[in-house]
């Protein structure tokens, strides 16, 4: 599977998503955006955790929202610094070196309830 999937997601940071179905949300970018950034009011988060707190805020409890990521680390469940899950928007804290074939071996698919 390794060799399957790591030529497509080479440069790709993460997919962010749902493991279920999920319902149109009209703030759903906006919370997204304000939390990745802060905009001033708020500690500015990463994006994996904006996803999560965002979808956690616009959807019912019955759906779950899901990111998967190619991890750059050995062991993926204490992740080095350079590797995606600890990735910013652009301008707002650390963003890691884009993930290429060969230089990552673990495939992380996160689910959380909303």
């Amino acid at each position: 599977m390794f060799q399957r999937w790591a030529p497509a997601l080479q440069g790709v940071h993460q997919v962010l998503s749902f493991a279920t179905g999920s319902h149109n949300s009209a703030t759903r970018g906006t919370k997204f955006g304000l939390y990745m950034t802060g905009f001033a009011i708020i500690p500015s988060r990463t994006i994996v955790q904006a996803w999560f707190r965002a979808t956690l805020e616009t959807e019912p409890a019955e759906v779950q929202s899901a990111v998967f990521y190619a991890s750059k680390s050995t062991n993926p469940l204490n992740p080095q610094l350079d590797d995606p899950i600890n990735d910013h928007a652009y301008g707002f804290g650390y963003v890691c070196s884009d993930p290429t074939p060969g230089t990552f071996g673990w495939y992380v698919y996160i689910t959380s309830n909303c």
